[in-house]
């Protein structure tokens, strides 16, 4: 076997390959031998078909599997042999071959830039500690009690609805005259007061009785979560059925120790806890984020184009699948200008994934950093709680599909690598009001 280096370009390799032929016949001759031994053909005793009847009969199935083979082995030893460190999937283009001759082909790859030592001690950030009051815990224990909630039908006919009070409505939305989807209900419960429905459909109820209708006008929000209702003016045209008395729990004793919990005092500590808890995990994303953008900006290494082409595409085939598209000419004719932008913005988040990637998957080496299976099955366990009645199925699925697992394990050992890093970079501690923070983190 011969191995020449043709050129390097950037991060690409280019290879030619000749594999002698003496080695093609000797590997084929080998094989035909194998077959012969196993070989039970109608005519012949098992074992004793001639190996020129094979080699005539199967003879180019075998060579290609010869060539495959014999490949695979030489680019296995090119990669060892020259250290490569693979970006993706090498290109291999083998010429035409001719029984007899020596077997010639190309060897195209492109492999992981070298990652410079990351200079911790000039990594400044900072480490947001956000301050919870006691008024949050009291908000908190607030909205858990009132998810408990239960009504109670006030047995007064003529008692109207008002603040504090439930009511059961049946009701029917639309918008300029056309009925919409999710704008109907029957029997439903309401909270007067809770703010659950958009504007101030719920202050449009206060005054009526059982038996009363109420044509109801509001105006979905701006920034409503649904583009098509945004804005936009919609009635409900809503029958009231019941007016309620909303029953609550008490918070004492007795609904602390249902929680879990000894007394009130131990009750709120875990509550607070866990408020805690929840912005500290926010804390550690907002510092993930801005360690991304301290890699994005401050760390210089050339990319594998194929790995920011691979995920440019990824984000470019989601984006067309959330918006309903078959494809990106279907895409540019309903409107070129947003996707040249989503191009333009997808591009710029492409790259900035495969830096950090690249930069974590180093540090990772480095530090030996590693998710054990059992890491990796807790979290499969987990994710497969959220769907009751199909972990079975879920199950199979991760156990049948490594690759899956990767997509698993990946975020572990990311979590893991960034802890490292939040270990060993410079960080000085601001203190912040809830309400500071969220500006920060949204």
């Amino acid at each position: 076997m011969e191995i020449c280096e043709v050129k390097k370009e950037g991060l690409k390799r280019y290879y030619k390959i000749k594999i002698e032929a003496k080695a093609i016949t000797s590997k084929n001759s080998n094989r035909v031998d194998e077959i012969q031994k196993a070989a039970r053909l109608p005519g012949f005793r098992p074992g004793k078909v001639p190996s020129s009847y094979l080699s005539k009969r199967f003879g180019g199935s075998i060579t290609q599997e010869t060539i495959d083979e014999l490949v695979r082995e030489a680019s296995v030893k090119l990669i060892k042999d020259e250290n490569l460190q693979m970006a993706a999937q090498p290109k291999i283009d083998i010429k035409e071959y001719k029984e007899g001759a020596d077997l010639d082909y190309d060897f195209e790859c492109e492999v992981l830039p070298e990652v410079k030592e990351l200079e911790y001690s000039k990594v400044k950030l900072t480490n947001y500690v956000v301050k919870v009051p006691e008024s949050e815990v009291d908000k908190q224990i607030e909205l858990r009690i009132s998810s408990l909630k239960t009504f109670k039908e006030v047995e007064d006919k003529k008692a109207e609805v008002r603040n504090g009070l439930g009511v059961t409505i049946d009701y029917e939305g639309s918008i300029g005259g056309e009925l919409f989807e999710g704008g109907n209900s029957k029997g439903y419960q309401l909270e007067i007061g809770s703010k659950t429905f958009i504007d101030n459909f719920e202050e449009q109820l206060i005054g009526l009785k059982v038996g009363d209708h109420k044509k109801v006008k509001v105006k979905f929000p701006k920034e409503y979560h649904k583009a098509e209702f945004q804005g936009k003016a919609a009635v409900f045209e809503v029958d009231v059925k019941a007016v309620l008395e909303v029953v609550k729990p008490e918070l004492d004793e007795e609904f602390a120790k249902k929680q879990g919990a000894k007394d009130i005092k131990e009750y709120k500590a875990k509550v607070r806890e866990e408020i805690e808890g929840f912005y500290k995990k926010q804390v550690k994303e907002q510092f993930k984020k801005e360690f991304f953008d301290y890699v994005e900006s401050k760390v210089d290494m050339e990319l594998p184009t194929s790995m920011v082409d691979n995920e440019f595409n990824n984000l470019i085939a989601q984006f067309l699948n959330e918006n309903g598209y078959k494809n990106e000419e279907e895409a540019g004719e309903k409107d070129a200008k947003k996707l040249k932008q989503t191009k333009k913005e997808y591009l710029t988040i492409a790259k900035r994934r495969v830096k950090v990637g690249i930069l974590l998957s180093e540090i990772g080496k480095q530090q030996k950093v590693e998710v054990s299976d059992n890491e990796v099955m807790q979290a499969l366990q987990a994710q497969m709680a959220g769907y009751p009645g199909n972990q079975a199925d879920l199950l199979a699925y991760y156990q049948q599909n490594p690759q899956a697992m990767e997509y698993i394990r990946g975020p572990l050992l990311e979590e893991k690598v960034v802890d490292y890093i939040y270990g060993k970079v410079l960080l000085k501690d601001k203190e912040l009001t809830i309400g500071q923070f969220q500006k920060i983190y949204n």
